[in-house]
């Protein structure tokens, strides 16, 4: 189910309405009080924009609601760019006549007259957005520490594992066995945190070691806890008091709590799981942590999380990152879940079992989902549908658990981290992903979200990226690389919709007319593909192309054919990636581009500077890196 981020494009478009220069210039053309109605209508919405956006997985309605909204805000950052574009242009035509004010320049009375009735035009469509928002009872202001929605309930684990029934953690699990029966530990409690994406088999594991025989002898005491996702040390020392006593606890008071826990650990060398940790808050385990340190030597804690960083936090050791399952030991699972104990199984289903597995990635509950979706499909043409099928669109059937199950990820993240993170979609499965590009990407669409100490651009995306893996929702790759694992392109392509697209003939993918960010990866496919889908992709503001295949004289033709469809018809564009794209020379039409931001020419045939460029004026990136430009002129710097 696709999801509605707006709150960071909201920001980027204030962060435009309070330039200095296009006041004056919205003064100069007579729409300042359009202008000033605009803010302040946008304002009303913002500000129960957070609330709006946590309720739309529950609520229809609402989801509607935004993404209309979110049409609207692409609009108005439009017209606000057009509407900058001609204030610098005008500005720096009259530099040298030394104008102190865009009060003075020369009034250009048909763009005026344009501007005017697109911004009341938009004024319109905005009251009755607004107008609209009554009727959804929507919170006011910044709502801090609330629950994060989920369209995914959260269960209760439990440490009872059929062991017979887990493949390929054997491994896995003397390790962390070894650990926990390790009792030179100086004194202090031993926590290790298990860590890998959701549905990896963490839990699992944990359940593993908790119930071997070994284990049980160690430890006086063992408790399992399903841990709240706020991580409220109240509740958290009442389920740690009921899982040593087996007992229902009545807390009485803070106080007495920690009395009766003392009591029950005190001396006692324990184990304690804290499943499924979500909070980051240093003071609430060292709290826990304090009240833990009663224990004898040797006491344990094990802690399974997706975020890296909580591992850490919590951790006495290196977190350990639980790995993927084998292609052998999916099978097993699969198989198990598809046909069941003691039936026949068809040979030719088996064959293709084996092909659907690999959709998999790895991951356990991966195999036994679709297990389960096979289970009683007993034709081929039933499997193959499954085979040949894309994961992500499977989301809606009751039996496939595996995007909800990693969804919990992507609710947890920040408005400005899912709009990073959805926009990543744009990138096909096992893309290589350069860390530096896509930080400048995300620059040129201004997801980037300033921080209160100033921190540079390069420096919040960097931490984005950074972000993004201690989630386990990016993987690290070569060195200055990410990549996603298959499951989590298919988590993000579910939630990104029709907004992102991944142009690719062979699955009969093509832009659609609510494209907003796209990508075309030229392997064998002719770059005529590419012209094809961006005849109905006005509103493109992303066009990420890549070069993966050889050079003909056919290509060169369409690659400029291509270029001069793109700079004439997507004239929306924010970012355009043409690395290694055989081209020798710009179409003049490329300085329509005028909201052009981003612009990769690296590795391409160019030997003379395209002077089209001179004329983009909101261009913050030009990479020419291993073309065959000579030079530069010095005109360069007036944008």
């Amino acid at each position: 189910m696709a999801e509605i981020v707006a709150t960071s494009l909201f920001r980027f478009i204030f962060d435009k309405l309070a330039s200095n220069a296009l006041s004056e210039f919205a003064l100069q053309a007579g729409i300042d009080k359009e202008l000033r109605k605009l803010e302040r209508t946008l304002s009303t919405i913002q500000d129960v924009l957070e609330d709006a956006e946590a309720r739309q997985v529950k609520e229809k309605a609402i989801r509607g609601w935004l993404s209309e909204l979110k049409d609207l805000a692409y609009d108005v950052d439009d017209v606000i760019d057009d509407f900058a574009f001609k204030a610098a242009k005008l500005k720096k035509a009259n530099v040298k006549e030394k104008v102190r004010n865009l009060l003075s320049l020369p009034k250009d009375f048909a763009f005026q007259r344009k501007i005017a009735l697109r911004v009341k035009e938009i004024n319109e469509r905005l009251d009755e957005i607004a107008e609209i928002r009554s009727k959804f009872h929507l919170k006011e202001g910044v709502v801090r520490n609330f629950k994060v929605e989920s369209s995914t309930v959260r269960e209760e684990t439990g440490s009872f594992i059929k062991e017979s029934e887990v493949y390929g953690r054997e491994k896995d699990k003397e390790k962390i066995i070894e650990f926990l029966m390790d009792t030179s530990t100086g004194g202090d409690i031993g926590v290790i945190g298990i860590v890998g994406l959701g549905g990896l088999g963490k839990t699992t594991l944990a359940g593993l070691v908790y119930n071997d025989e070994r284990v049980c002898k160690h430890f006086e005491k063992r408790m399992w806890v399903s841990v709240p996702e706020e991580f409220e040390i109240k509740k958290l020392v009442r389920l740690i008091i009921e899982s040593a006593t087996e007992k229902e606890f009545l807390p009485i008071n803070m106080n007495a709590m920690q009395m009766s826990l003392i009591k029950e650990l005190e001396k006692k060398r324990f184990l304690l799981v804290l499943d499924d940790v979500w909070s980051e808050s240093h003071d609430k385990w060292d709290n826990l942590r304090a009240l833990l340190t009663v224990g004898a030597e040797g006491s344990k804690v094990i802690v399974t999380t997706r975020n890296e960083r909580v591992a850490s936090i919590m951790g006495t050791i290196p977190p350990y990152r639980l790995s993927t399952l084998s292609l052998d030991d999916c099978s097993l699972l699969l198989e198990r879940r598809a046909f069941g104990n003691g039936v026949e199984r068809d040979q030719n289903l088996v064959l293709i079992g084996k092909e659907i597995v690999k959709k998999c990635g790895g991951v356990p509950l991966a195999a036994k989902a679709l297990g389960s979706l096979l289970r009683f499909k007993r034709t081929e043409s039933e499997w193959l549908a499954i085979k040949d099928s894309e994961l992500w669109k499977l989301s809606d059937d009751d039996n496939y658990e595996v995007l909800p199950a990693l969804k919990l990820s992507y609710d947890h993240l920040s408005s400005s981290l899912k709009q990073c993170f959805t926009y990543c979609s744009i990138f096909p499965k096992d893309y290589e992903i350069e860390t530096h590009i896509l930080v400048k990407l995300w620059r040129a669409e201004g997801f980037l979200k300033p921080t209160v100490w100033h921190m540079h651009w390069e420096q919040i995306g960097l931490r984005y990226v950074d972000e993004l893996l201690t989630r386990s929702l990016f993987q690290e790759s070569d060195k200055g690389s990410v990549k996603m694992h298959d499951l989590v392109h298919d988590l993000v392509r579910s939630v990104a919709g029709d907004e992102c697209s991944v142009v690719d003939s062979s699955t009969g993918r093509f832009l659609s007319q609510n494209s907003r960010f796209a990508s075309f990866i030229c392997n064998e496919e002719s770059p005529s593909v590419a012209l094809q889908s961006s005849h109905d992709a006005k509103k493109l503001r992303t066009f990420y192309l890549d070069w993966k295949t050889k050079e003909t004289e056919e290509t060169e033709q369409s690659v400029q054919k291509l270029l001069l469809d793109i700079s004439s018809n997507i004239k929306l564009l924010r970012a355009l990636h043409l690395k290694k794209y055989p081209l020798k020379a710009l179409p003049d039409s490329f300085k329509k581009l005028k909201h052009l931001r981003y612009l990769d020419l690296s590795n391409t045939h160019l030997e003379i500077f395209p002077p089209c460029i001179n004329t983009l004026h909101n261009l913050q990136t030009l990479r020419l890196r291993n073309s065959k430009i000579n030079s530069i002129p010095d005109s360069i710097g007036n944008l």
